[in-house]
């Protein structure tokens, strides 16, 4: 299909190839993902003729659409009791990023999935802020850089710092 668009011997006909193919596939994606819209749009037609049938002086356009629970969504209070654990179960202090790794392994999600760990971390920092302010938990600095969080009844060692005094 690419070589009779673009014939092999042009310039950039490698990137060129691969990005007809790519062009390709999303147009057989977009025209599938259509076929569900129109599909969803004659139930809901359907529907909507049912509920005229029903209840004839109906206002369908005061039904509101229903929000779809987000990728991985957690229970009410999951992503919290997670991390409260882990950070009961800590030595030292966890990043957010640590905690979210610990969300992904116990929730049993794909550990390679970055973009899943992006999110997970997102949702870690959105429930360690009340947290913070409920007085659970607390910010530490540490050592290697990123901020780190304990449980506010635990003692942490503070790290090491390094002062360097300059002398005139």
């Amino acid at each position: 299909m690419a070589s009779s668009i673009i014939p092999f011997g042009t310039e950039h006909s490698v990137a060129l190839h691969t990005l007809v193919r790519k062009r390709a596939e999303l147009d057989g994606e977009l025209e599938q993902h259509q076929g569900l819209i129109r599909d969803l749009q004659k139930t809901i037609q359907n529907l909507d003729a049912v509920l005229v049938l029903l209840k004839p002086d109906i206002d369908i356009g005061e039904i509101a659409p229903k929000r779809v629970r987000p990728i991985h969504a957690a229970a009410p209070g999951e992503i919290t009791s997670i991390v409260v654990d882990c950070l009961r179960e800590a030595e030292g202090a966890l990043t957010s990023r640590a905690l979210a790794q610990a969300v992904v392994e116990k929730r049993d999600l794909d550990p390679a999935d970055m973009k899943l760990e992006i999110t997970m971390a997102k949702r870690v920092r959105a429930c360690l802020r009340p947290l913070r302010l409920a007085g659970r938990v607390r910010a530490v600095s540490m050592a290697s850089g990123p901020q780190g969080w304990v449980l506010a009844t635990k003692q942490v060692e503070q790290p090491v710092t390094v002062s360097l005094e300059l002398t005139r």
